[in-house]
């Protein structure tokens, strides 16, 4: 089963970690091609 959109946790996930690199130093954050590359391989360690 392949799912179309990410579980909740996920995206929590990645918008908390987001938010830690840029407490840390402001310039370094996750772009939406990071978000979608990070969300992609997290669901894909759930579904295998």
């Amino acid at each position: 089963m392949i799912l179309s959109k990410p579980r909740p946790f996920i995206n929590l996930f990645i918008d908390e970690l987001d938010q830690q690199l840029q407490s840390d130093a402001p310039e370094h954050r996750l772009n939406n091609t990071h978000k979608y590359w990070l969300i992609y391989c997290i669901m894909g360690i759930f579904i295998v």
